[in-house]
């Protein structure tokens, strides 16, 4: 499993040195920092999705009331 994985590698981690282990641990911060902004950006593409949608189902629903006048 994961977690047997992530045990292992800290196991490792911690028998190594400590510029192995400075390494390591910018290495996973690098990684995790990618994660975030990839994370960050999707997210960012979700809310422009979700605003255009919201803006047309207004501007339909303006068009629809208009057209009962």
């Amino acid at each position: 499993s994961q977690r047997t994985l992530i045990t292992l590698v800290l196991r490792k981690l911690l028998a190594s040195s400590s510029m192995a282990i400075i390494g390591t641990l910018e290495t996973i911060k690098a990684r995790l920092e990618a994660l975030k902004e990839d994370f960050s950006l999707q997210k960012q593409k979700l809310d422009l999705n979700l605003d255009d949608d919201m803006q047309e189902l207004i501007e339909e629903e303006e068009i629809e009331i208009g057209n009962h006048y």
